[in-house]
């Protein structure tokens, strides 16, 4: 079976994401060897050797196989808790004896997003702030400043360009934003504050509040939210032999209440569904009868959002298009 995602999965940081490699059974022999390597750095992020995982510090605790599927050479790593630090393009390898026989690439990218819209890290992206020309007067003062939630769950507010006595003050801004935040100077006149914001870094994620004051009044204000998400990659299709068992990604990003949540994993050529999350548990009673006792969640990390569906003992008929739908409230999600 050749597995092959439709779009590239979105996820934020602090949240899990599995990273898909399947190894042929042929391969799976005693003296197996599987590494897991961060080719930017060509960190070790995780090791199965002689039935044993070891991995580098910097992922202990948060990258994982899942144990119970290396038997059908499901080698799929689970990271958790990501950071900005876990950019990169991973690569899986398989060794039999000291030989190479297999290997998998996914490319794991950090980039922005700004009203549905990805801009990579070290790229420039414009801020909007449009002001009517009514309220150009000399008395007009315009401040950017950017609000993020800190480590300790409190704002943290920084001043990020000041338009005051008809000039920007850089030496009021804070110093991370010195030569990065400005505006065109040509668009003042018609009342266009817009922010251009440079050399992209992770530490710049927040929301971004553009305020216009007259007479020590604020007459205008507008927001724009800068958010951090990888974008999962694959470099290649996934293959996964006949039998054994694969991971089907799904995340809910959006923060809401559990028991409000619908999960519904269905394959397009049936009517009931394949999988189905309801009321704070799955309901295997609906499931599509070949697929009880070979589709599941994994239960621990349902509380996390994620809705990753395993499908065991592949068979031919397994084949076709699956889509996992989100429902929340009012609103749904289809991945």
């Amino acid at each position: 079976m050749i597995v092959q995602k439709s779009c590239n999965l979105n996820v934020y940081l602090g949240k899990s994401v599995v990273i898909p490699c399947h190894v042929p059974p042929n391969l799976l022999t005693e003296d197996l060897k599987v590494e897991w390597k961060r080719r930017n750095s060509e960190t070790l992020v995780h090791l199965y050797e002689d039935g044993a995982e070891t991995q580098q510090q910097d992922y202990q605790d948060r990258a994982h196989f899942f144990t119970d599927h290396i038997k059908h050479g499901n080698f799929s790593l689970r990271l958790d808790n990501l950071r900005a630090g876990d950019e990169g393009e991973y690569t899986c390898t398989v060794y039999n004896k000291r030989d190479c026989v297999f290997s998998a690439k996914t490319n794991v990218v950090l980039k922005f997003w700004v009203t549905d819209k990805s801009v990579p890290l070290g790229s420039s992206v414009v801020l909007p702030c449009q002001v009517d020309k009514s309220l150009l007067q000399k008395s007009l003062k315009v401040e950017w400043r950017r609000t993020r939630r800190t480590d300790s769950e409190t704002d943290s507010e920084t001043l990020v360009h000041l338009y005051e006595d008809g000039e920007s003050r850089p030496e009021k801004q804070h110093k991370d934003f010195h030569r990065r935040a400005h505006f065109s100077n040509k668009k003042i006149k018609d009342g266009n504050f817009s922010l251009r914001l440079k050399k992209l870094r992770a530490e710049d994620e927040g929301v971004y509040r553009c305020e216009v004051y007259r007479d020590e009044e604020c007459v205008f204000s507008t927001n724009t939210e800068l958010k951090l998400r990888f974008t999962v990659e694959p470099c290649l299709h996934t293959p996964v032999p006949l039998g054994s068992s694969v991971v089907l990604p799904c995340y809910e990003q959006r923060p809401s209440r559990m028991e409000d949540l619908k999960v519904e994993w269905r394959k397009k050529d049936l009517e009931d569904p394949v999988h189905l999350y309801e009321d704070g548990e799955s309901r295997s009673e609906k499931q599509q009868q070949d697929y009880q006792d070979r589709a599941h969640f994994f239960t621990e990390e349902i509380k996390h959002r994620n809705f990753s569906l395993c499908l065991d003992d592949l068979r031919a008929e397994d084949e076709g298009e699956y889509t996992c739908t989100v429902h929340s409230g009012l609103s749904q999600n289809r991945r």
